[in-house]
């Protein structure tokens, strides 16, 4: 809680005084140049929050989609949408098409849910327009506690880039928000949406 009053430091107290306060720009404000964050933790915030990256979760695990999401905040995601189910991610996505809104760049989806599983999302995500589905070029990345190889099969033949087991950590998720920000430059150079 930052008080109402300015805090004054002197340089020339005799006590040391460190100051510790998030920075976290709004509505994606430029850091000049001259302000030195040295954090390594605001670093990947304000690197990640530069990029507007999108993200789409889907986990029937409340604690997990919690975790998640939790996780891609930290990280410094611009916006992170959860959804217990496939059907209602596909709802959303649905939603977010008719009203001009961008898509997401990255998809999270877990292998069993309730109405629609993540790889039967995955392929009406990849699905073009044409077929009834959105044509969807961005970065999926199912993720299952399941390490068999006909399991993984199934998610990369269904449209997934990758797959991630359980559990997740916060390294493995930047690495995959990394690749969806590579992945979203290409689309963008290539022309495609």
């Amino acid at each position: 809680k930052l008080p109402k009053k300015p805090v004054i430091l002197d340089s020339n107290s005799p006590v040391e005084t460190q100051v510790q306060m998030p920075i976290s720009p709004k509505n994606d404000e430029e850091i000049p140049a001259n302000n030195i964050i040295s954090n390594p933790e605001i670093k990947k915030q304000l690197q990640f929050k530069k990029t507007g990256l999108r993200v789409l979760i889907v986990e029937d695990s409340l604690p997990n989609l919690k975790l998640l999401s939790m996780l891609a905040k930290r990280l410094g995601a611009f916006e992170v949408s959860g959804f217990p189910d496939g059907s209602r991610a596909l709802e959303e996505m649905k939603k977010r098409v008719s009203n001009g809104m961008p898509a997401f760049d990255l998809v999270l989806l877990d292998w069993m849910m309730p109405v629609l599983t993540g790889p039967e999302l995955a392929k009406i995500l990849r699905k073009s327009r044409a077929e009834g589905g959105f044509g969807y070029k961005g970065l999926i990345v199912g993720i299952t506690g399941n390490t068999l190889p006909g399991d993984t099969q199934t998610f990369l033949s269904a449209g997934c880039d990758q797959i991630e087991f359980k559990p997740i950590n916060k390294e493995v998720l930047e690495l995959v928000m990394r690749d969806a920000i590579t992945r979203r430059q290409c689309v963008k150079v290539n022309g495609s949406s």
